[in-house]
């Protein structure tokens, strides 16, 4: 009883007015059994919800591992880095699996389930694709860059997240309470709006036996002929051990009734009407021959004020029946998982740009498997794809400006090349190519039409000879998906020297092979001038082409 500040309402500045920087520490402390369930609710909704523009929840890449209001804080001025002002290398460490991890494990932990899932699956979707391929990157940058080990096992904690958090099971096989004999199954399933279902085969090896009984559990949710009216099932077969707990989330919706029923092996039906159980949760108890026959139970949900009717996901069912208790009970929120036997498929919303963007169309189907040769249960992680990351992508019939027009431009002078001192960018990333009207070998526009974004990074502190990144990603693999520049790159620590500037020969793009000054002004425009001055390519993020091609 003394453990909290009695005279705190919340955990982490729940008014929002505090001048300190919030860190993903304060959060994680939430990520105890013995944390107060309401200080995590609190702490969830005020700085982890992605309706909150200031949290921990950024559009781009969620959860950053400082609140977006505090960034000021952290980062250089005017910068999206934190080294050359002596802040240290926050910013290499924007974004990184393990403090996920931590932050979201707290809100499963307590029950603030809609926010939990919304932060994994927001996580797994832009954290996990890159160039239409997964990846598994040890950290991203502030700019959301890939840092470090692409395939780095900091990962793993979200293995648990899905095993724990999405399907919801904690087993004691050796002893509780609720049993009076040998474990508990427990089951809180986390079924979001976008999956019409999920099923699991669980391995559990009770204490003193030596054989494995793998557990069949299915989550489903069923469509009735009512709009906004489902059912959700929770199915489970082949539990060993002497009490099953199930725990069903009710999505933020009112639940107007429950039941569920136990068929044990001799045919013995136990009945269990269920109650609430916390925070958007109901309850059903079995124990004895009961646990370990074919348990199912059934909550009628009603959508809530806040659901949209639209994105609910459920199975086609000729279901007349329902639940027919009379427990009736409110709960607050709604959310989205996993998969495994039907596909869930979740579409993004179109980016608002003026350009046209890539859609994502997120087929999360997350298979959990288990490996019976080894004593760990193991899930495959989601496959999402392709999906948009934070910045637009443009397709070809927009980001290129080909038109022709008279020559005669000096591009030289109009983006005041070449500079005099050397070229740095540290992790810049461009949407938009655009190449000069007129001079450009006639087949380059077409040649670069399939960019989807170009990359530079030659930050002079970094390695490979002051470049550690100079490519393109194309959308249609063309000459390849991944195209390193560097390879086709003669002299790139000519960057780092007056009148920096590079050649290229053999990257695969006709036209492309030459001479180039480079400048600009890095992260709003890179800006390469063929040597000879005939024409100039431009990388922005934005559609509009640049006004010194004006005229030409």
């Amino acid at each position: 009883s003394n453990r909290w500040d009695p005279s705190r309402s919340c955990w982490l500045d729940c008014d929002g007015n505090s001048p300190n920087a919030h860190s993903w520490t304060q959060v994680g402390a939430a990520a105890k059994t013995y944390f107060p369930p309401d200080w995590a609710r609190a702490m969830g909704e005020r700085w982890l919800s992605k309706d909150r523009t200031d949290g921990f929840y950024s559009p781009d890449v969620p959860m950053v591992t400082v609140a977006l209001r505090d960034w000021d804080k952290v980062l250089c001025p005017g910068t999206l880095e934190s080294i050359s002002c002596g802040k240290g290398y926050w910013s290499e460490f924007a974004v990184t699996p393990d403090t996920n991890y931590y932050m979201l494990r707290g809100m499963f932990l307590h029950d603030v389930t809609q926010i939990a899932v919304d932060g994994l699956l927001g996580h797994l979707k832009k954290n996990h694709m890159q160039w239409e391929i997964p990846v598994a990157p040890e950290s991203r940058e502030a700019d959301f860059a890939l840092w470090g080990d692409q395939y780095s096992n900091f990962n793993a904690g979200k293995i648990a997240l899905l095993i724990e958090g999405i399907g919801g099971f904690k087993i004691n096989v050796v002893d509780d309470s609720n049993a009076g004999g040998t474990g508990t199954f427990i089951q809180a399933d986390a079924l979001p709006a976008e999956w019409s279902d999920m099923e699991w085969r669980v391995p559990v090896t009770p204490a003193g036996s030596a054989d494995t009984h793998w557990v069949l559990v299915r989550v489903e949710r069923f469509c009735t002929d009512v709009e906004g009216l489902w059912i959700k099932t929770i199915t489970v077969e082949s539990n060993p051990l002497d009490a099953i707990v199930l725990r069903p989330w009710t999505e933020g919706m009112t639940v107007l009734g429950s039941d569920g029923v136990a068929v044990a092996d001799d045919g013995t039906t136990t009945a269990s009407i269920g109650s609430v159980d916390g925070y958007e949760r109901m309850g059903f108890n079995f124990t004895g021959d009961a646990a370990k026959g074919n348990v199912t139970v059934s909550i009628m949900l009603e959508a809530g004020e806040d659901t949209d009717v639209a994105a609910v996901a459920c199975t086609a069912s000729d279901l007349t029946s329902s639940p027919t208790s009379a427990t009736s009970t409110t709960s607050g929120a709604s959310t989205s998982a996993t998969t495994t036997s039907t596909a869930a498929t979740t579409t993004s919303d179109p980016a608002t740009t003026t350009a046209s963007t890539s859609t994502t169309t997120a087929s999360t189907t997350t298979t959990t498997t288990t490996d019976p040769a080894t004593t760990t249960t193991s899930t495959t992680t989601p496959t999402t794809g392709p999906a948009t990351t934070t910045i637009t992508i443009a397709t070809s019939s927009s980001s290129i400006a080909s038109t022709t027009s008279p020559s005669g431009c000096n591009y030289l002078s109009a983006f005041s090349l070449p500079q005099a001192l050397s070229y740095n960018a540290d992790s810049k990333r461009y949407n938009y190519v655009h190449v000069s009207p007129s001079g450009a070998p006639g087949s380059l526009a077409d040649a670069l039409s399939n960019i989807k974004y170009h990359t530079t990074n030659c930050a002079s502190s970094k390695w490979h000879n002051g470049m550690h990144q100079f490519s393109f990603q194309t959308s249609d693999g063309n000459p390849e998906w991944f195209v390193d520049l560097r390879d086709c790159t003669a002299s790139t620590g000519g960057f780092h020297q007056p009148q920096p500037g590079f050649k290229l020969s053999g990257c695969g793009f006709d036209g492309l092979d030459g001479e180039y000054y480079i400048g600009g002004a890095p992260g709003t425009a890179e800006v390469w001038v063929e040597k000879s001055n005939a024409y100039a390519i431009v990388f922005s993020n934005t559609a509009a082409a640049p006004p010194e091609f004006a005229g030409c």
